[in-house]
């Protein structure tokens, strides 16, 4: 399903202008009375590529892009409400091909606000996951010595407590210890459910719903060699034995999603999500929408993708100053459909004509 279909707001995100970075990835969190947004912004940019049109003859449907003329991907963070914004500095890392703090979720936890996410930078051999409160880093042990830690989904009640991912039929929880950031990994027994969780990877921070949790989590499905993000919301009771697992859906795009923020709000709940790595947006669906969703009541096939959506959505981009991001919009509408005006957006250095030869199958 599109869950963009049943939305009553989706709206972009249009955080500050930063000359070579695209905004994408945005947390939120209700925190000292406001709506606290923290979005990532990242210095490549992704090219994107099908059997009609693919411009640098790469050899998978989505490449990572060097945009910023660097030698390595950065990452920067930017922390805003609707009064202020300022860049969320986590320190200087190592000279590794990826930089910064990736994929930031915000957490309250005791009236404190916390950050984590993944640093690739800290280490020359492995991805650690990290926790920050104001400037004070912890950096914690992988649970299971793996070289790559990302998407973990942290409680909101319980302190350094977060669900660490899944496998068969069991939810893996890790307690963290807030001293020395050594970790201790438990396995509770999934009860009566019947979606496969191999493969199942965290996505949002968990929130209390009813007398319990929800969440969003995503998945990658591989089709015909190229690979697709999916994602459902998960409902768990106090003790996270599941009560309710949706069907796999998307916001407008099936190729490249991806969503950390989720908002339990007046009358429905609000997500933030971001498509391509190129821009963010916000979505609210109402309670009824939700619980539709959660019992399945929403099971039909995927509709057509709205590619004059992209259009519209790649003007605001351009005409919003985030030149970067517009481009990549651009360049999904060309997988889909032509458009003079997005190829010149897209590669403005060459005529029509030769775009035209070079890129399009006619």
């Amino acid at each position: 399903m599109i869950l963009s279909n049943y939305a009553i707001q989706d709206t972009l995100i249009l955080p500050p202008v930063y000359e070579g970075y695209s905004p994408c990835n945005t947390s939120i969190v209700n925190y000292n009375g406001e709506t606290v947004y923290q979005t990532r912004y990242v210095s490549y940019v992704k090219h994107f590529t099908n059997k009609m049109y693919n411009p640098h003859g790469f050899y998978s449907n989505q490449h990572n892009y060097d945009s910023c003329g660097k030698e390595y991907h950065n990452t920067i963070n930017i922390r805003y409400t609707d009064r202020w914004y300022e860049e969320v500095y986590y320190g200087e890392g190592l000279s590794t091909l990826f930089r910064g703090m990736e994929d930031v979720r915000l957490t309250v936890w005791d009236g404190d606000l916390y950050s984590y996410g993944t640093r690739p930078d800290l280490f020359y051999d492995r991805y650690v996951m990290c926790l920050y409160k104001g400037g004070e880093r912890l950096i914690i042990d992988s649970p299971l010595g793996c070289k790559v830690e990302k998407n973990w989904m942290a409680l909101p009640d319980v302190p350094y407590r977060f669900i660490y991912g899944f496998c068969d039929d069991c939810v893996m929880v890790v307690d963290v210890s807030g001293n020395n950031g050594s970790s201790k990994l438990q396995y509770i027994k999934q009860k009566n459910n019947k979606e496969t969780l191999t493969g199942v990877r965290g996505s949002t921070p968990l929130v209390k719903y009813g007398d319990g949790y929800l969440t969003v989590v995503h998945k990658t499905f591989v089709i015909g060699g190229n690979h697709y993000y999916r994602h459902a919301f998960i409902h768990f009771d106090k003790n996270l034995i599941i009560q309710q697992f949706s069907p796999w859906f998307f916001f407008h795009n099936p190729l490249c999603e991806f969503c950390i923020g989720l908002l339990v709000i007046e009358g429905g709940v609000k997500l933030t999500y971001s498509q391509f790595d190129a821009f963010p947006s916000e979505m609210v669906i109402s309670d009824d929408v939700l619980r539709n969703v959660l019992q399945k009541a929403y099971v039909r096939g995927f509709d057509n993708i709205g590619i004059e959506y992209f259009e519209r959505v790649s003007d605001i981009l351009y005409n919003s100053g985030h030149i970067k991001s517009s481009q990549t919009v651009a360049n999904y509408v060309l997988l889909n459909k032509y458009n003079s005006k997005m190829l010149l957006r897209y590669d403005n250095d060459a005529s029509i004509n030769k775009l035209l030869k070079r890129k399009y199958v006619l």
